[in-house]
């Protein structure tokens, strides 16, 4: 991985006034470092961020421009010290790093000449999740700051990483929901495992404080690892203009990455085995006061502020793989998002879940499932356990569903959403609208909602699109599109459902019998096309009947380019997500 940092073996305090990238101050870390007024060199490094940052007295010693490099090594965190690795207070105007770089921020990475990891982890101190809970799995923070960038990496491919070196409760390795784990279902009384996060952006604000908007922002995030926590992993709360890429969160109890705020991108992390509070379904037959389980990427409301600011804005969630979880992969509860060119493959009951959503471009997705393990149970009762081999007790992720579920924030429409281009295979519908009976309000209920352009393959479920019926008192919209997907029959010969037909435009949809895969130029070594090929594979024939079917044009289904962003024929374009 190519470096963005300047190799610098010696450090000087600057002045304080404006700083340059030519003057740059860079001050050192080190696991045997020793903190003082003076130190940071490489030769002398401090121990904390802590004091890399001020003075005992309270002085700044870095601004906008410098650096921070943590040695390799690995630094245990106990609970006294646990603030000691955070940036708190580092609070330059927000305007001057609304694009943070590194001349109008300050870095924290890893030393360039780093051989070998550097490793923040947890003391033994954190073990007990019944004591310091409000605390536990916090390793290293952002907070009231602006202007900041974490960078893990080096370009000896080497990174920071953060490992809450999930302890175990009890000899189990579940801490809380302890079915299938040898213990019993919990009851309210058991302690809970904490949520808060390995690595956090926070403003910490009292509940009787709440802001008068989100005054802090410009932080990016990218190339850590963040693994082994009972809490979460990457979060964000109430801030603006954050990036979180190219990072690794793995082996997290609660949500992966996500939060709440404005101006937020996700881009091309990897997330595995997340949502593990809900391994092996416990959440869905315990269903304890915590609530459900947690989406495994996501963005939505802060519930302390929600009359405030009741929804994420301005979301950029792209180019990420999630897989091997107990939650729903991606879930948005935004306004103006973007869910682009992501990858989700086995998680639990919804590949990317569309809640309370408005104002969004969802397209370019890949969801499939290639094993058993993540379904979703049928029935409450009784318990049935996983196994890696499908059944008719347990379903498979839908591969997306629309909802409004019934929330502290009330009834919100979706609205204006646009689900283009995506490829579906081997889920339990491809494409469904959930209507969430124990929500009655009459803005339950969508308007504008464009699902077109779609390839959904080898549905589990009675149909490849299913639309709930409106109950009449729902506000009825009828401004909504299924166009020009291309859909194979279910097993049952079903392809789209719905009810509410005066709602609906449905035009253009080619449908293809069950394993019948002729339609597409190429084929794997196997003859077959399997969830998990390469999406190129999903390219229709030439000479195809299906490239001279009537399809709806795109001045009506506003799609203009393909999965490949290539110009799609006016008048007749191609069903499915190939030109």
């Amino acid at each position: 991985m190519k470096s963005h940092f300047p190799l610098i073996l010696a450090a000087s305090i600057l002045a304080p006034l404006a700083v340059t990238q030519a003057h740059a101050t860079a001050l050192y870390l080190a696991p045997d470092g020793i903190d003082s007024n003076s130190c940071g060199a490489y030769a002398s490094p401090c121990k904390t961020v802590k004091r890399a940052l001020r003075t005992s007295s309270g002085v700044d010693r870095l601004r906008q421009g410098d650096q921070i490099y943590f040695k390799q090594g690995v630094y245990t965190i106990n609970y006294a010290n646990r603030n000691d690795y955070s940036i708190n207070d580092f609070a330059p105007p927000l305007e001057s790093c609304a694009t943070p770089t590194q001349s109008n921020a300050l870095l924290l990475g890893l030393d360039p000449a780093a051989t070998a990891d550097a490793v923040l982890e947890m003391a033994e101190d954190f073990e007990d999740p019944a004591v310091n809970r409000n605390f536990f799995g916090t390793l290293m923070s952002i907070s009231k700051s602006n202007c900041v960038i974490l960078d893990g990496a080096n370009g000896a491919k080497k990174r920071i990483i953060l490992d809450g070196k999930e302890r175990k409760f009890g000899g189990l390795d579940n801490p809380y929901y302890l079915a299938h784990e040898g213990g019993p279902i919990p009851d309210d009384d058991d302690p809970m495992p904490s949520d808060a996060s390995l690595l956090q952006v926070k403003h910490d604000i009292p509940a009787n404080e709440p802001p008068s908007a989100l005054s802090y922002g410009g932080v990016v995030i990218k190339n850590m690892e963040v693994r082994n926590t009972r809490g979460r992993g990457i979060r964000v709360s109430l801030y603006k203009n954050v990036e979180i890429s190219n990072n690794i969160v793995r082996n997290v109890n609660y949500r992966a990455i996500g939060g709440f705020g404005e101006n937020v991108r996700i881009l091309n992390n990897h997330v595995s085995d997340a949502a593990k509070i809900n391994r092996n379904n416990i959440v869905f037959y315990a269903k304890q006061r915590s609530g459900g389980w947690p989406g495994v990427v996501q963005m939505g409301g802060d519930w302390t502020f929600h009359s405030i600011f009741p929804r994420s804005k301005n979301i950029v969630i792209s180019g990420n793989l999630v897989e091997k979880s107990w939650g729903e992969g991606i879930m948005c509860s935004c306004d103006e998002a973007q869910i682009r060119g992501n990858t989700v493959r086995d998680t639990y009951s919804v590949g990317i879940y569309l809640h309370q959503l408005s104002k969004a471009l969802v397209e370019q997705n890949y969801i499939y499932t290639t094993t058993a393990w993540y379904h979703r149970p049928l029935q409450r009762t009784p318990v049935i356990p996983p196994s890696p081999v499908p059944d008719n007790l347990r379903r498979p992720m839908n591969g997306f569903t629309l909802a409004s579920e019934q929330s502290v924030h009330g009834s919100i429409r979706l609205s204006d959403i646009q689900v283009r281009n995506n490829l579906i295979h081997t889920t339990a519908f491809g494409i469904n609208y959930w209507y969430d009976s124990n929500n009655p309000g009459p803005d339950n209920t969508y308007e504008k909602i464009n699902i077109s352009h779609n390839t959904i393959l080898n549905s589990q479920s009675s149909h490849a699109i299913y639309i709930d019926t409106l109950p009449p008192t729902s506000m009825r919209s009828p401004d909504n599109l299924i166009a020009n997907n291309l859909i194979e029959r279910t097993a049952s010969g079903q392809d789209i459902r719905v009810t509410d037909t005066d709602l609906w435009l449905i035009s253009g949809n080619y449908m293809i019998n069950r394993g019948d895969y002729s339609i597409f130029a190429r084929l794997d070594a196997d003859r077959s096309l399997h969830a998990g090929s390469p999406p190129y594979l999903f390219r229709p024939a030439t000479g195809h009947p299906v490239r001279n079917y009537p399809t709806q044009s795109t001045f009506t289904t506003g799609v203009l380019k393909d999965w490949d962003l290539q110009s799609r024929i006016p008048f007749k374009p191609i069903p499915g997500i190939f030109e």
